[in-house]
Parts: C-alpha cells; sequence; structure tokens
C-alpha cells in the first residue's frame, strides 16, 4: 500500500517545504480534495513520517471495503463496472455481434440459475464456435453441471475436474431431469443435428466415438487393470446409491465405487472437448427427450382423458 499511494503524498510534501509566507499564499488558491484529505492523519509529524501523515488513514476509512491498496480498489471498480455491463440489458438482447455476444452468454452460465432449455440454447449456440478448447469446456461443463463459479481446465487440472463432478451430490438435484441410459443407435439418428459436431466430425464418426465411450462407461470395475491399488475405507467414500448431481451421461445401475468414480475420470480426460461439448448437448437433447415423452404419458393418463 505504502507504493501505492505515494503519488497522493506528492502535494504534501510540496506544500510542507515551502516557506510559510508562501505556505500561507498557496493555501489561499489551493486546497487538496476530498479523496485525499480524508486519507491523511494529521496528527503525525510529516517530518518524521510523511506517509503516515498524508496516508495514515486510508486504512481506516476503507476498513470494510473489500480491498485493501489502491491498486486493489483500482480492480475492484473494474470488475463491478464489467459485471454491471454484463448483467445489462444487452446480455439478453440477442442482437449483438457474435463478438460481444459471446463474453454474455459466457457470463449468464455461471451467474445465472440456467434451466434446462436454457442450457441446451447455450450449449447449442456454443458448438457452433469455430474454435472448442478448454475455456469453452469450462464454460460448457460450467453451464450443464450447474456451477456456481467457473471451473478452472487445464492439462494437469482434468483429472481434478472430473472427480470433483463425479462425486458432487446435494439435495437440490432431481435426479429425474436426466437420462442416464446408453443412447441407441436409432435414439442417435433421432437427436443428430448437422450442427452438433459443427463440421468436426462426421455423423457416422461421432456414433462410433459416443458408441465406444459409453460401453466402456457401463463396465463393471475391473480390478485388475487399475493404476492405484484402493484399500476397503477408500472405497466406503462412495454411498452406494450416489449419483453425481446433474450427470447426464452414461451411469451404471449397479452401485458405485471409487474405483468405477476413477474408471469414469480417466475414460473423460482422454476426450478433448471438441469431442466433449456436443457429446454433452447430445446427452442433454436425449434427457430433454425423455423428459417431454414422460409428459406427455402423464398428461394421457391423467383424469378426465
Amino acid at each position: 500500500m505504502r507504493f501505492d499511494l505515494h503519488w497522493i503524498a506528492l502535494p504534501l510534501l510540496i506544500l510542507t517545504r515551502l516557506p510559510e509566507e508562501a505556505k500561507a499564499e498557496a493555501s489561499k488558491d489551493f486546497s487538496l480534495p476530498d479523496h485525499v484529505t480524508r486519507h491523511m492523519a494529521p496528527e503525525n509529524d510529516p517530518c518524521r513520517d510523511f506517509y503516515a501523515y498524508a496516508c495514515g488513514n486510508w486504512s481506516t476509512v476503507h476498513e470494510k471495503d473489500p480491498y485493501r491498496s489502491l491498486l486493489e480498489q483500482l480492480d475492484y471498480d473494474y470488475q463491478e463496472r464489467l459485471a454491471n455491463l454484463l448483467e445489462g440489458e444487452s446480455q439478453t438482447s440477442g442482437n449483438e455481434s457474435r463478438f460481444l455476444q459471446l463474453p454474455f452468454d459466457f457470463y449468464a452460465s455461471c451467474r445465472r440459475n440456467l434451466d434446462m432449455p436454457q442450457v441446451l440454447t447455450f450449449l447449442q449456440q456454443l458448438v457452433t464456435h469455430p474454435k472448442l478448447g478448454n475455456n469453452e469446456l469450462t464454460v460448457a461443463l460450467t453451464a450443464a453441471f450447474r456451477l456456481k463459479v467457473l471451473v478452472e481446465m487445464g492439462g494437469d487440472k482434468m483429472k481434478n475436474i472430473w472427480l470433483q463432478l463425479l462425486l458432487r451430490s446435494g439435495p437440490d438435484w432431481n435426479s429425474n431431469e436426466t437420462n442416464r441410459k446408453p443412447l441407441q443407435r436409432h435414439q442417435f439418428e433421432r437427436l443428430w443435428l448437422p450442427t452438433t459436431a459443427a463440421g468436426r466430425f462426421s455423423k457416422e464418426v461421432f456414433w462410433r466415438e459416443v458408441s465406444q465411450l459409453e460401453g466402456r462407461m457401463m463396465q463393471e470395475d475391473d480390478e485388475e487393470d487399475q493404476e492405484n491399488e484402493l484399500t476397503d475405507d477408500d472405497e466406503s467414500l462412495v454411498d452406494s446409491q450416489h449419483i453425481p448431481d446433474f450427470w447426464m451421461m452414461p451411469w451404471r445401475t449397479s452401485p458405485p465405487s471409487l474405483r468405477y468414480i476413477l474408471h469414469m475420470a480417466a475414460l473423460l480426460i482422454q476426450k478433448p472437448p471438441a469431442f466433449l461439448i456436443p457429446y454433452i448437448l447430445l446427452r442433454l437433447r436425449f434427457a430433454a427427450e425423455a423428459g417431454e415423452k414422460m409428459d406427455r404419458d402423464l398428461l394421457a393418463l391423467s383424469p378426465g382423458r
């Protein structure tokens, strides 16, 4: 903070070095602004500790503020103005250029409680992005798994990110919202859209990747094919009824184990964002389709029909 506030002290230093007559004359035409004087501590002797004299009251004035230096204050003000801009009317207008609309969409993915139709719309826009990398996967997972903060992607962090998603469990999620059965070919045909993989994969190649991945996801534990030895205590960390919050990918019906969680994470970290993002979109469309069918069935069974 001493370095940050030296510029405030400069005019005071000049004044203290003026002769008394010059000071009196200067004070007639020169007065310090309030944002300077309120930070001063005049009880200190400027000849002994000029910084304490000029800035000694800064920490008291800003005691309840979420910053501890002038640079932090500037950063805070900047972030606040940026947040106000992103939360403004233009965020949802839909009339912005793609260059401007993407930041609004990314911000919305972690700041708003998106429902299923909003998540689907968001991901459908995202898959058309010319490049799908870790940044895009960050916002896709944040939206799809309804995270409150953006996850931070990176090469050495991917395993931990997937483990955190696989181990999430809370009371606010309705497990009927997603479909965790493997996709069948006729279902894939119905759900596939030309924009799903945006030219990155042909339909046949994408289906082959999906079917192979989901087949491995449904495998039972192979105790001989594990990188780490797990103890009984490790296995007890996973509840036998555990289903990760907002999980939309295949999940076996037999009780999951920590070995199975590690197996799932190992499968997913091998897949690039260019595959994972359209795959998550496809799985969520599968869940939405199943939900719509359930609503129609319930409506058909309702009295009076």
